[in-house]
């Protein structure tokens, strides 16, 4: 299945639904910028640093890089939240490719 991912809006619903313990293998290509003659890739960006904590939703990933995540609210209702992001669970990193098992029930 091939799922087109646009930079805007910052997540897309793939319409695949995820049981506990399925496992999903993601292959990324392509580029995107936010307008600021800054050409991110699927891995993001190592080297730039984050104006503001809740704009990083996963400790581990790069700035920009392509991530996962399961169920109904990416944002688990806490957007902006710069005390409860970014997180270190609940999110998987993609980046150009990835595989992951997913550890609860609900849409990609």
């Amino acid at each position: 299945m091939t799922v087109v991912v646009p930079a805007n809006p910052l997540w897309t619903d793939t319409l695949l639904n995820l049981a506990n313990g399925d496992i999903v293998t993601i292959t990324a290509s392509g580029v995107w910028s936010w307008g600021e003659n800054r050409w991110h890739y699927p891995e993001g960006e190592p080297t730039w640093s984050y104006p503001n904590t809740w704009d990083r939703f996963l400790c581990q990933a790069h700035h920009g890089e392509l991530i996962a995540f399961v169920g109904l609210d990416p944002y688990q209702e806490h957007w902006g939240d710069g005390n409860f992001f970014p997180q270190t669970t609940w999110y998987w990193i993609i980046g150009r490719s990835s595989q992951f098992t997913s550890d609860k029930t609900g849409k990609l």
